[in-house]
């Protein structure tokens, strides 16, 4: 019997800050208690959110989402993104 998938999806807002660091695009995830990651470019920070959103799920149970994109301020860019939380366990060897 095939089991169904555990997908979830959260809102996120990327900002550009110009630093040194090489990791300009900061990703905040509200529904994480606005927790943060970054990327070296816009593709590379939604990876990173995906990736920091499934590294949660090995640890804790995920929130559920209010799917409600927050107003984007002056050079930021909000979006949903979709998990594959079953995926992500069980390429990191976690049974789901």
């Amino acid at each position: 019997m095939k089991t169904v998938d555990h997908i979830v999806a959260y809102p996120i807002i990327i900002k550009y800050v110009a630093d040194n660091s090489g990791y300009p695009y900061l990703v905040t995830i509200p529904d994480l208690n606005n927790s943060m990651t970054e990327g070296k470019s816009v593709e590379n920070a939604i990876a990173m959110a995906k990736d920091y959103i499934g590294t949660t799920s090995l640890v804790e149970e995920l929130p559920k989402s209010n799917y409600t994109l927050p107003k984007a301020n002056k050079g930021e860019t909000v979006t949903l993104i979709r998990v594959n939380v079953s995926e992500y366990k069980r390429k990191n060897d976690i049974i789901s």
